[in-house]
């Protein structure tokens, strides 16, 4: 085997080490294109939901992480919803996604967090 065989062997090893070792990021239910999740609010162990807050305009991220802050105190930059334990999502006005978890206080069931997504004026993404 050549040096330039060998060398196009070595990268391809590496590419694949890297494909099977860093898994690709979670979509988030719910989200719509060209939007990124500004902030998070994680409020499982108290109401059985985590809030996700989105933005179209990155620049103005620093802002809606603010506003979700005021509203709860646990309110984080980025990141997202945990998936384990959903039992699905609403979409709530223009830039929130509210998903329900079977565990916690009010243990939702698919029907009962449709119901909770109808009275919140959202509509179920799934």
């Amino acid at each position: 085997m050549n040096r330039r065989n060998r060398n196009l062997s070595i990268l391809a090893g590496v590419l694949l080490l890297a494909a099977v070792a860093i898994p690709a990021a979670a979509k988030v239910k719910g989200i719509k294109s060209g939007e990124t999740v500004a902030a998070t609010c994680d409020t499982i162990t108290k109401d059985s939901t985590c809030a996700e807050l989105v933005v179209t305009d990155p620049a103005k991220k620093g802002d809606a992480v603010k506003a979700l802050k005021q509203l709860c105190k646990g309110a984080k930059a980025g990141g997202s919803c945990k998936t384990a334990g959903q039992v699905g999502t609403c979409r709530i006005m223009k830039d929130i996604i509210n998903h329900y978890y079977s565990k916690g206080p009010k243990n939702f069931t698919v029907d009962s967090a449709k119901e909770q997504c109808e009275k919140d004026h959202g509509h179920w993404v799934d």
